[in-house]
């Protein structure tokens, strides 16, 4: 069984139905997975190595957002109640969290997100470089193999 066939056994056996499937599970690009069903979403990340799932309210916004593609990134939990909010709900993800509060409705809270700068080069296949897809290389290792040194202005 996958991360997220395991997860809807466990929550089913916790009387907490999704529903039926609406979708197969979905394998993403970026290595993760879900599937949608009638009452909620199952996501799952290698990374994070648990499933965890999104419905309602909660679910919608995560959704206008972008999903796991969202700055948000994938949930670390179940909606659950929010204690620090009565009647309140939330999820938490990755990069922050959707909050329901039954007076105000939705909210987004990110946490601080920080930048790594990272360049991706696509290469023609004319060009031989040791390094397998999805590898890296420094800059410097990339200019020497095209007979460039560290000085060249193309690499300062």
């Amino acid at each position: 069984m996958t991360a997220i066939q395991d997860k809807f056994e466990f929550l089913r056996a916790q009387v907490i139905a999704l529903g039926d499937a609406l979708t197969d599970e979905e394998m993403l690009e970026d290595g993760g997975a879900r599937q949608a069903h009638r009452f909620g979403t199952l996501y799952f990340h290698p990374r994070i190595g648990e499933a965890f799932e999104c419905h309602g309210l909660i679910l919608e916004t995560y959704v206008d957002l972008g999903q796991q593609d969202s700055p948000l990134g994938y949930p670390l939990t179940d909606e659950a109640d929010d204690p620090g909010l009565p009647g309140g709900r939330r999820n938490d993800f990755e990069n922050g969290s959707i909050l329901f509060d039954p007076v105000v409705g939705i909210s987004v809270a990110f946490t601080e997100l920080f930048e790594v700068t990272q360049v991706v080069l696509k290469v023609t296949d004319d060009v031989d470089l040791p390094v397998d897809q999805g590898g890296t290389m420094s800059l410097d290792d990339l200019g020497a193999i095209q007979g460039l040194t560290p000085d060249d202005p193309v690499l300062a």
